[in-house]
């Protein structure tokens, strides 16, 4: 037996914990279909593909998580910050 294929159910236990948005980041950054990870996550599909997962599982686990907060985010406060500004030039 092959130690580095993880089994299904490791794959979907670490996806289980994460929220959608984390989901559709680590789907994107893999070039996997959003749903595709979102059945893995949810057990509609039981026994993923092994080239699926290893496109955004290793050794370590999840490859792709995010480990800071998402680019979406990260542009809400930017665009928040800029009408702050904005604001604050008509005042």
């Amino acid at each position: 037996m092959n130690d580095s294929i993880p089994s299904a159910t490791d794959v979907r236990d670490s996806l289980a914990g994460l929220t959608t948005g984390q989901v559709r980041a680590i789907a994107e950054k893999a070039g996997v279909p959003f749903t595709t990870l979102w059945k893995i996550k949810t057990g509609e599909t039981a026994n993923p593909g092994i080239e699926t997962v290893r496109r955004f599982y290793g050794p370590g686990g999840l490859i792709f998580e995010e480990k800071q907060p998402l680019p979406s985010a990260a542009r809400s406060s930017a665009a928040t910050e800029s009408v702050a500004v904005q604001g604050g030039a008509n005042a």
